[in-house]
């Protein structure tokens, strides 16, 4: 088993605190006043954007090794 580099290990503990805010704003997606469906929206759509934003630099990671 390898070892995860500094970089490695940082985006992997940043992904796990984004995952209960995304449960978060997924449970407020489901209440019924349009406001707050609305935000959750927002919300999900910027934990989506991070989410990439790790994913691409893990790629990128990848290909240069």
């Amino acid at each position: 088993m390898t070892e995860k580099t500094p970089d490695q290990a940082f985006r992997h503990d940043l992904r796990g605190l984004l995952s209960p805010a995304m449960l978060a704003a997924d449970q407020l997606s489901l209440n019924p006043d349009p406001q707050i469906r609305k935000l959750s929206g927002q919300i999900l759509d910027s934990l989506d954007r991070a989410l990439a934003l790790l994913k691409a630099g893990l790629g990128n990671e990848k290909r240069q090794d």
